[in-house]
């Protein structure tokens, strides 16, 4: 079982199988992915954890969790775990670097936002996260995450909300909140790509990911769609 392993988020562990919908597209075709309203009242627990990374660096007086939607692609988690267990194997192995010393402590899977516009967002539902829609890449071509629903929510754009539209000032924004598959990481460097060469790699392999302060990121970006 999955869940039974380390790397699975706490949000993750949470989930149920079988509890998911199938989405229907306005033209009534069956969307690729399946979703499931979270509410307040999920007995799962589900809600409360969103809850708690959303307001863990956001002030509840500048922002308010108003939904949430779980969304499930078993094909993009099958492929997710199978580049876990490449960077698992190679960042486990003392052969892979110079001075013999492994660096799996570096894997972390980590639980990040993303902000887009609500036609990509779907995009990535389907098919997982695309380096083409990049625009600002400060800090290398790829998919930018962010640690904080804050951050993310300066390219999260506005959504169609029914009871919430009416309300004055009231603005209703839709991101992601992604499992991230971590390793090591380097400052990146604005369009830069690939990602880096790792001097202490004796296969000259890159980075598995760059950010804007490898000491302690508050934004990472990763090279592999998904």
């Amino acid at each position: 079982a999955w869940t039974a392993s380390p790397w699975y988020p706490t949000l993750v562990r949470l989930w149920r199988d079988g509890r998911t919908v199938q989405v229907m597209r306005l033209d009534g075709t069956v969307g690729p992915f399946g979703v499931k309203r979270v509410t307040p009242d999920d007995p799962t627990g589900e809600w409360s954890e969103i809850h708690r990374l959303w307001h863990s660096r956001v002030s509840p007086k500048k922002s308010e969790l108003v939904g949430a939607l779980r969304v499930v692609n078993r094909g993009q988690l099958s492929s997710f775990r199978t580049l876990l267990g490449v960077y698992g194997e190679r960042l486990s192995s003392k052969k892979e670097f110079i001075d013999g010393q492994s660096r799996v402590q570096h894997l972390l899977v980590k639980t990040l936002w993303h902000g887009s516009s609500p036609d990509v967002l779907w995009s990535i539902c389907a098919d997982g996260f695309d380096r083409a829609h990049a625009t600002v890449c400060v800090y290398g071509r790829g998919c930018y995450f962010a640690t904080t629903p804050h951050y993310a929510d300066k390219y999260a754009k506005e959504v169609s909300v029914p009871g919430l539209d009416d309300k004055d000032g009231f603005v209703t924004k839709a991101m992601c909140l992604a499992m991230v598959l971590c390793g090591e990481m380097v400052q990146g460097q604005n369009q830069e790509y690939p990602a880096p060469v790792k001097p202490h790699s004796k296969m000259q392999r890159a980075y598995e990911n760059t950010c804007d302060n490898p000491a302690d990121p508050s934004i990472i970006v990763t090279y592999k769609d998904f």
